[in-house]
C-alpha cells in the first residue's frame, strides 16, 4: 500500500515539474552574426545563445508550433533536425543557425554546438534579424549595417553589452566567449541604415526636406534587444538625409543621419539608451527646421514597440515591423487588463479595423487549455490508481 502512494506521488511531482519546465520560456540572445563572408551568402550564420539557466527547446520544421528566423527577406523556417547536436538549448549553450550546415561545419571543425540549417539572406548594406517562438513573439532581434564593420573581412559582429561591434579574430568566436567580451575599446558606432546607392550613370535630383515622419518607436526592449525608431518617407522622390538629426528632448542628445531615403520606403534608426519611460523624439531636417515630434510618457511590455497608423493614430502593438508597414496587434487577455495611462498622440486600441488584427491563439490562451488537458490526464490516473487500490484492499 505505501509503495503504491508513493509511485501515486512520484508520479504527479515529475508530471508537475515536467510541465512548469516546459512552459517557461526564457530569452535567447543573437550573440555573433556572420552577415557578410567573403565567399559569398552560403556561409552566412548567425549564433544563437542561452545565457539563463533553463534549457531552452527550439523546435523545427514548418508546423504550428515552428520557430522562425525572421530576416529582410521574410521568415524563414529551421530544419525539422539538426545537422549536429540538438535543438534544446542548454544553459549557456550555442546553437548556430546556418545557411549551409555542412559548409559551416567543414570551416568550424572544432564547434562543439548545435548547428541547424535555415534559409536566410542577409544584405551586405544593413538588414535585422528577429527570432519568433511558435506564438510568433520575438524572442531577440539586431540590426546592423556596414558602419559597424565585418563588412567582407572574415571577421563577425558580436554581442557587446547591448550593442553589437566588429570581432576580433577572423572567421568569428562560433561556440566560444565572444572576443570583445570584457575588453575596453572605443564606443561603437550606431548602426546607421543606408538605402541603395543610385548608379553613377543617372543623375538624381534629391530633396532635403520633405514629409518623412517617426512611424515607429522600439523603446521598451528585451534584454536581447536595442531601441530604435522608424522613419517612414512619404513622398514619392528620394529625399537625402545628410543634415538631418533626432533629437531625444529630455536628455538633449542629438543623432545626425545620412544617406538617401527613397520614396515611400521606411529606414531604421537605432538609439542605444533611449528612455524607456518617457522622451520626447524631434525630427529635424537638413534646414534644421523641425518636421515631426512624438512624445511618449508610459512604460510598454519588454519587445512592444508604439506604432503609427492611419491619420497619426498611434497603438502598441506585440509585433514591431522594422520597415514594413504597421501591424497592430494586442492579444486578447493582455488588452483587456493592460492599457497605457499616457501616451502621445494618445492610444486607442478600439479603433483598429479588421484586417489590422490577427487572430492568434495567445501564450496564455494556449497554457489554459494545456492545463485543463494535463489536469484531466492527472485524474483520470489517480481514478484508476485508486479504483486498484480499492480492490486490493477488498481482496
Amino acid at each position: 500500500m505505501k509503495t503504491i502512494i508513493q509511485i501515486v506521488f512520484i508520479f504527479i511531482f515529475s508530471f508537475i515539474k515536467t510541465f512548469t519546465t516546459s512552459a517557461e520560456i526564457e530569452g535567447l540572445r543573437i550573440n555573433e552574426i556572420m552577415y557578410s563572408p567573403i565567399n559569398g551568402e552560403a556561409e552566412e550564420w548567425v549564433e544563437l545563445y542561452n545565457p539563463g539557466e533553463i534549457e531552452i527547446k527550439i523546435i523545427g520544421g514548418t508546423g504550428r508550433s515552428a520557430w522562425t528566423l525572421v530576416d529582410s527577406s521574410g521568415p524563414h523556417f529551421l530544419s525539422e533536425q539538426p545537422e549536429k547536436g540538438s535543438l534544446s538549448i542548454g544553459p549557456k549553450e550555442y546553437l548556430v543557425i546556418a545557411n549551409d550546415a555542412g559548409l559551416f561545419l567543414a570551416k568550424h571543425q572544432g564547434f562543439s554546438g548545435s548547428v541547424v540549417d535555415t534559409t536566410m539572406s542577409m544584405p551586405n548594406d544593413f538588414g535585422y534579424l528577429q527570432v519568433r517562438n511558435g506564438l510568433g513573439i520575438t524572442i531577440s532581434q539586431a540590426i546592423w549595417s556596414f558602419h559597424l564593420g565585418a563588412d567582407r573581412n572574415g571577421k563577425t559582429l558580436e554581442f557587446d553589452g547591448g550593442i553589437f561591434r566588429e570581432g576580433i579574430r577572423d572567421t568569428g568566436t562560433p561556440g566560444e566567449k565572444n572576443s570583445v567580451d570584457g575588453l575596453l575599446l572605443p564606443p561603437a558606432p550606431s548602426p546607421v541604415l543606408p538605402s541603395t546607392k543610385p548608379t553613377p550613370s543617372i543623375q538624381i535630383i534629391q530633396q532635403r526636406t520633405g514629409k518623412i515622419a517617426i512611424n515607429e518607436v522600439f523603446y521598451s526592449p528585451g534584454r536581447n534587444s536595442q531601441p530604435w525608431i522608424e522613419l517612414k518617407n512619404n513622398e514619392t522622390q528620394i529625399i537625402s538625409l545628410d543634415g538631418w538629426k533626432i533629437v531625444e528632448l529630455n536628455v538633449k542628445k542629438e543623432t545626425f543621419l545620412k544617406n538617401p531615403i527613397p520614396g515611400n520606403s521606411f529606414r531604421i534608426i537605432a538609439l542605444p539608451g533611449l528612455n524607456k519611460k518617457t522622451e520626447t523624439l524631434q525630427l529635424f531636417d537638413a534646414e534644421n527646421k523641425k518636421v515631426f515630434e512624438v512624445k511618449y510618457s508610459s512604460q510598454i511590455p519588454q519587445d512592444w514597440s508604439a506604432s503609427r497608423f492611419e491619420n497619426s493614430s498611434w497603438k502598441i502593438t506585440s509585433r514591431p515591423s522594422p520597415e514594413k508597414e504597421n501591424v497592430y496587434f494586442i492579444p486578447k487577455e493582455i488588452k483587456e487588463i493592460f492599457v497605457p495611462q499616457e501616451l502621445i498622440p494618445i492610444i486607442n486600441f478600439e479603433n483598429a479595423t479588421a484586417n489590422q488584427l490577427i487572430n492568434e491563439p495567445s501564450r496564455a490562451e494556449v497554457n489554459k487549455d494545456s492545463l485543463i488537458t494535463n489536469g484531466l490526464l492527472i485524474s483520470s490516473s489517480l481514478t484508476i490508481i485508486f479504483v486498484f487500490i480499492k480492490k486490493k484492499l477488498l481482496i
